[in-house]
């Protein structure tokens, strides 16, 4: 059977803030290459290998935490230099962006090296790298 290689091409977020969200994702993807490339009215998309849109949502019944909600909770964003994540939370952090987990490697996986940060809409992103001489 052939092997099929699947990915993400997309994340659609709906945000209470867009100009909170926008000044966070273009702290974050200063140091990770995704580009601004679209401004649409109430949103923007950023692309590489995948797009991230985000968009303004003004119409939200109840936001109870990040715990206990519906839609996107979490989503890693893979970054190739150890340096690159070491520096980006660093850069998020001074920015007074709320670390969830500072960067450090995992037993779980070999080389497995992250952080994760809460952008201002309480979805968990994890900057990640690999390293196989670990």
């Amino acid at each position: 059977m052939k092997e099929i290689t699947t990915y993400i091409s997309k994340i659609e977020l709906k945000v209470l803030n867009i100009k909170e969200s926008e000044s966070f994702y273009d702290s974050l993807f200063e140091f990770i290459p995704l580009k601004k490339k679209e401004d649409h009215q109430d949103a923007f998309t950023y692309w590489s290998s995948f797009g991230l849109v985000i968009s303004q949502q003004d119409r939200v019944k109840q936001f109870i935490s990040h715990e206990h909600r519906v839609g996107v909770l979490s989503f890693s964003l893979f970054c190739s230099e150890k340096e690159v994540v070491d520096n980006l939370c660093k850069e998020l952090e001074k920015q007074d962006y709320i670390i969830h987990s500072k960067p450090k490697f995992y037993d779980y996986a070999p080389g497995y090296y992250s952080f994760k940060v809460f952008d201002p809409d309480e979805n968990l992103i994890e900057i990640f790298t690999t390293q196989s001489d670990v």
